[in-house]
């Protein structure tokens, strides 16, 4: 067709069928390890795991339509209603996405500013409740366009149907981009706010003798302010000028030692929530530019190359961010190569069968290359 007359149907094709390819099968590990490994059973991965579920879904139900437009000669051959079912669909599960991050972004913020109202309230009801609200607002998003005849609809350049982006006059393209947009923004904006506040509270103190406090002279019990224990795990056995035993000393560095390895996976989590977040983000740049052009400058024609990159670009959210969590050192990640050690360490190879007269008594295997996080 003209509009694709500088284009390769052969690379569009492929691209989107390793995103299909590729979004099913990553975040369906993501999803497995995450429900068969009891470890993984906490606040942020449950919100990931619904992620997981609105892109897997994506992938299943609606991007293979937009393959069979490539393989169709760029031809919509349904009726619209079905095109109408379709980009409801497609909406749905992209602003579910969008609001999961947003609750993984809100609950990474309330773990480490509001560390005991967090764990106080961070259980299987209050999450459940968190994602039924924002599947709620996600279909409050979506199903108005529905009853307008032409706010769904093909469009031939994008190779789906979607939300048409007409000017601000005739449609609430506009407003429905803005709230899309809202929602990526407060993410990122939290995640800036997050790492300034441990910025802010990482600033180190001199370790110094502290007097301990007691009622009884016991420093134990009612009166004592846990004071003589600090002291003794900082090296402190006796007042300020005592020097440090070797067993104190220990003691000192295993406690120490204890304590920063959880804040360390705490900030390491939010990162890794924080780089899958902005990878979403900057995915979908092109596609708001694409929009608000459209939306604001409707009478002048977009490069029809531009329109198939920034379509194609955001499509492959649903491949790129579970890859991005999985090689940047999750737990998800170290729960399957151990997984996978475990599986491996279990095979053994027998050789080439025998004869039964030639059998031995003691049997020996060569087991599976250990494999390494």
């Amino acid at each position: 067709m003209r509009e694709f007359a500088g284009l390769n149907t052969s690379v569009i094709l492929g691209f989107y069928i390793s995103i299909v390819a590729i979004g099913i099968v990553g975040n369906a590990i993501v999803m497995y390890v995450i429900a068969s490994d009891r470890k993984l059973h906490r606040g942020p991965l449950y919100f990931l795991t619904c992620v997981c579920l609105m892109d897997i879904s994506k992938s299943i139900f609606c991007l293979p339509f937009s393959i069979e437009v490539v393989l169709m000669d760029f031809k919509w051959i349904y009726s619209q209603e079905t095109c109408t079912v379709l980009a409801f669909s497609t909406s749905f599960f992209t602003v579910s996405t969008a609001i999961g991050l947003l609750a993984i972004a809100i609950d990474r913020y309330l773990s480490i500013s509001s560390t005991r109202f967090y764990y106080k309230c961070s259980h299987g009801l209050v999450i459940f409740s968190f994602i039924i609200v924002g599947w709620g607002v996600a279909f409050c998003l979506s199903f108005p366009p529905i009853f307008d005849k032409i706010a769904y609809r093909f469009v031939l350049l994008e190779m789906q149907c979607t939300f048409f982006h007409a000017q601000y006059q005739e449609n609430e393209t506009l407003g429905y981009t803005i709230t899309f947009i809202a929602i990526l923004t407060v993410t990122v904006f939290l995640y800036l706010r997050l790492f300034l506040f441990m910025r802010s509270h990482r600033r180190m103190t001199p370790m110094f003798h502290e007097p301990a406090r007691s009622s009884d002279w016991t420093f134990f019990g009612p009166g004592a302010n846990g004071q003589a224990l600090t002291n003794l795990l900082n090296g402190f056995g006796s007042g300020p000028n005592h020097t440090q035993s070797a067993y104190a000393t220990n003691n000192q560095i295993h406690f120490g030692r204890s304590v920063n390895l959880r804040v360390s996976k705490n900030e390491h989590l939010s990162r890794l929530f924080f780089a899958t977040s902005l990878t979403f983000t900057c995915l979908w740049i092109p596609y708001f530019i694409q929009s608000f052009c459209k939306v604001f400058n409707h009478s002048t024609p977009m490069p029809a190359p531009f329109i198939v990159f920034s379509t194609v670009l955001c499509n492959s959210h649903v491949a790129v961010c579970p890859l991005v969590f999985l090689l940047l050192g999750s737990p998800v990640r170290t729960s399957l190569f151990s997984r996978a050690r475990q599986w491996c360490n279990k095979q053994t190879y027998t050789g080439v069968p025998i004869r039964p007269e030639e059998e031995i008594s003691r049997e020996s295997g060569i087991r599976c290359v250990e494999l390494t996080v």
